[in-house]
């Protein structure tokens, strides 16, 4: 018999099968791939192509001021209503200090993921959520899945590959790498870890960064800014990992 869960409650297993459930469509989303260092913030994400739609002009990175930005894998309504949430919350801190702080910033995360998985009212977030934050004179990379486990990491990916990824990027020394480098080690990195028989959508890539180099503000690249990167590495052949 299909065990079908349609609240906040354990199953027999002692499982939220919503979370479960959650959890499966935001890991069944396009990828998103970050990485931090002293240098700044780097975030890209895999964006399906659509001959109609004016690529330019729908963003994928979601910035919230200068200091915060964010994307995501999973459903999109999902993030719209998230980004809006936090957006609104943040943008009223705003108005009290100069800059919301890491703490605000995970306690604000925490408390919508939760409160959404918790009510029963409510479905979870569908989403995974890869957000870059400057305070002070440090840079942070912080990621949050359904549950609305929160946790930094100095690179971290999201999405329906993420473990070929997660594979490769363990192989990089990231605080040895500069903005420019950590973009071409992403770039690559989406490419090496795509299965063109598993996932045949054309897509393009969408990055945008946070640095020294920026003056510590949040910066979308143009395509002209990657395109060379996306050239060099667009016909890299995939490699399961074992």
């Amino acid at each position: 018999m299909t065990l079908i869960d349609f609240g906040p409650y354990y199953s027999s297993t002692g499982n939220i099968m919503q979370l479960d459930y959650a959890q499966k469509a935001a890991d069944t989303g396009m990828n998103a791939l970050g990485m931090c260092n002293t240098n700044g913030i780097v975030i890209a994400v895999q964006k399906k192509v659509d001959p109609l739609e004016i690529m330019s002009s729908n963003h994928h990175i979601k910035n919230i001021g200068d200091k915060i930005f964010l994307t995501y894998s999973g459903e999109d309504s999902d993030f719209i209503l998230f980004h809006n949430l936090m957006k609104n919350e943040i943008m009223n801190d705003l108005d009290y200090r100069n800059s919301t702080t890491v703490g605000k910033y995970k306690e604000l995360t925490k408390y919508f993921f939760s409160t959404f998985s918790s009510h029963n009212a409510c479905r979870p977030l569908g989403c995974n959520i890869l957000a870059g934050i400057k305070q002070n004179d440090t840079y942070h990379l912080i990621s949050t899945n359904p549950s609305s486990l929160t946790l930094h990491y100095k690179s971290h990916v999201i999405g329906k590959s993420s473990s070929t990824a997660k594979t490769e990027l363990e192989k990089i020394n990231i605080e040895a790498l500069s903005i420019d480098q950590m973009v071409e080690n992403i770039i690559r990195v989406i490419y090496k870890s795509h299965d063109p028989l598993v996932d045949t959508d054309e897509f393009t890539i969408e990055v945008a960064i946070l640095s020294k180099e920026t003056d510590n503000k949040f910066k979308r690249l143009e395509y002209e800014e990657i395109e060379g990167y996306i050239e060099m590495y667009k016909d890299m052949i995939y490699e399961e990992t074992s």
